[in-house]
């Protein structure tokens, strides 16, 4: 089969861009790739400026990413040694989005600050200066060593299911340390409270899911392993944690994605490759979820999370 995939890593769709990119030989045809599961459109054979707008179905291909539902134009914009490359891009009104790079002087109102931890210490997310744009918060020191005491937390309105389709969550974040503290990026069901979603049980490699559904890649020094982990709880059900087998580094940056299927089937990417396996009952398909940050310090000493930005999206209905 002339089709090959170039390019497996997800890349931004939030503002419409480069979604993902493929090549084809001028033989190929759009039936081609779809018998391998990649597409669900009409057959059409490819042509320097050709444009069609085809629909990527809603499924884990085998050995490959989560392919989103959703519009997409496909563009040839290249021709060379006989392999047409290319592209396909976001249809502007198939998708609803939320992409913030946190730029300016304020914090959009719509990001809600749960009450933070009750040492003194703590500061809520807010914007710091930087040439990209990042918010900054800071957890308490407290000796408590709680997200009671030492905790901070981002979050936006519960806007998103998974059962919308194509539901995906990215975000880039780094913390100041990764000893003696617990974070989770990911969705939750909840905004009203402060609250860690899923913990370590400090017991093995065992987790403490807080939410009922949630979703997301935990960081938390008190496993045994200290990786960060694939996690998710439907209806108050865990499911199985999963070792990435990456660590954060202090002080620099870590790309999280996890993208849903209809039915809550999770899969998850760090820094543009995928890890773990395919995780069925990640989160309840028709639960209303909100982006979320959430991270405090197990000890008495206080740490810094900076958020460079956060990207959501979903199939609009």
């Amino acid at each position: 089969m002339a089709f090959t995939a170039t390019n497996m890593a997800p890349c931004f769709a939030g503002n419409g861009g480069l979604v993902k990119s493929w090549n084809y030989t001028t033989t190929d045809s759009l039936a081609t790739v779809l018998a391998a599961g990649y597409f669900n459109g009409e057959s059409l054979s490819l042509g320097i400026g050709d444009v069609i707008d085809v629909a990527i179905v809603d499924a884990i291909p085998s050995g490959s990413r989560t392919v989103l539902t959703e519009a997409v134009a496909l563009t040839v914009f290249s021709n060379s040694g006989g392999v047409v490359t290319t592209r396909l891009r976001a249809a502007t009104n198939s998708m609803v989005r939320l992409y913030d790079d946190f730029e300016g002087d304020v914090i959009a109102d719509q990001w809600g600050n749960a009450t933070k931890g009750s040492d003194g210490a703590t500061v809520d997310f807010a914007i710091s200066s930087d040439v990209n744009g990042k918010v900054r918060g800071t957890t308490g020191a407290g000796a408590g060593g709680t997200m009671a005491v030492n905790g901070i937390q981002i979050h936006r309105a519960l806007n998103w299911k998974a059962n919308q389709g194509g539901l995906s969550f990215e975000a880039r974040i780094q913390t100041s340390a990764i000893t003696n503290i617990s974070y989770f990026v990911g969705l939750t069901d909840q905004i009203a409270a402060l609250e860690a979603p899923i913990t370590s049980a400090a017991s093995a490699n065992t987790i403490t899911t807080n939410a009922t559904d949630a979703v997301g890649f935990m960081f938390d020094t008190s496993m045994t392993t200290a990786n960060i982990w694939l996690v998710g709880v439907a209806n108050d059900v865990d499911a199985t944690a999963q070792n990435s087998a990456i660590a954060p580094v202090a002080a620099t940056y870590i790309t999280l994605r996890v993208e849903l299927t209809s039915a809550g089937v999770a899969t998850f990417f760090i820094n543009n490759v995928a890890v773990g396996t395919a995780m069925t009952g990640a989160v309840t398909a028709t639960v209303a979820l909100t982006p979320v940050v959430t991270v405090f310090t197990r000890t008495a000493a206080s740490a810094t999370m900076d958020v460079d930005y956060i990207s959501v999206q979903a199939l609009r209905t």
